[in-house]
């Protein structure tokens, strides 16, 4: 478990964008899963969790003009400025547990994608039963996590502790079951993406996923000098960006 989250996300602030913002075709391609997946209505509340620079709330905007402001949630304020005076966007400052559990509005739809895992395990039953009475009545909630095996290109020591700590999404939808949702699916979607090798070990030293944290910034050299040498006749790494979206209704 990461130890702070905030302050991890407080530093990649100002170059999140950057690191996650694979191409126009990346986003179009999460944002419109989510559009489809979650049947948005322009009536629809919405709830993004964990939103951080809410890069695909604004994707999301740019092609649903909904009634109501999209609820933008973080606990990093840095993050938040990004979304600084964006239309249709209700900023929120919270951990994503503490808003579904005391924020006392409900809602149509809720996604959170890659926030899971920073909520202890202590604390996931508990933000289950928060998530289920933050819904409407036939509401929908999508959690979208990376699978427990992990197709990114990183050294070795990562992929192993990434491994070792990622939640399971069959955990995630007994979890959501045990809140009371009245039925759960596992949906698995994936995007083909090659990136420059140079900016992807640019990224990895910037620690573009949460899980590089935990590693010193020794082990962090040292990590991409295995990535170089493991792909030294390639200037492109290519690689299939897969996510498991586990989604229920109440």
């Amino acid at each position: 478990m990461i130890t702070d989250v905030k302050k991890h996300y407080d530093n990649l602030s100002k170059i999140y964008d950057e690191l996650w913002f694979y191409s126009d075709d990346f986003v179009d391609f999460i944002t419109d899963y989510l559009i489809t997946h979650l049947d948005f209505q322009l009536t629809d509340k919405v709830v993004d969790l964990g939103c951080g620079t809410g890069i695909y709330s604004k994707g999301i905007l740019k092609k649903k003009d909904f009634e109501h402001p999209i609820h933008c949630v973080d606990l990093s304020t840095k993050m938040l400025a990004q979304l600084k005076d964006y239309p249709n966007t209700k900023i929120i400052n919270s951990g994503a547990d503490t808003f579904c559990e005391h924020y006392e509005e409900t809602f149509d739809k809720i996604f959170a994608k890659e926030m899971l895992h920073h909520i202890e395990v202590e604390k996931r039953s508990f933000f289950y039963d928060a998530l289920y009475r933050s819904l409407a009545k036939d509401g929908l909630a999508s959690i979208l996590q990376i699978p427990p095996i992990l197709s990114h290109p990183l050294f070795q020591d990562a992929i192993d502790t990434f491994e070792k700590r990622q939640i399971h999404y069959d955990d995630i939808k007994k979890g959501m079951l045990a809140a009371g949702f009245s039925a759960v699916h596992i949906d698995f979607i994936s995007y083909p993406l090659s990136i420059e090798k140079n900016r992807y070990l640019k990224m990895v030293a910037n620690r573009y996923i949460s899980i590089l944290s935990l590693f010193s910034d020794d082990e962090i050299k040292t990590g991409i000098e295995e990535i170089e040498k493991k792909h030294k006749n390639h200037d492109y790494l290519e690689f299939d960006d897969i996510f498991v979206v586990v989604t229920g209704k109440k």
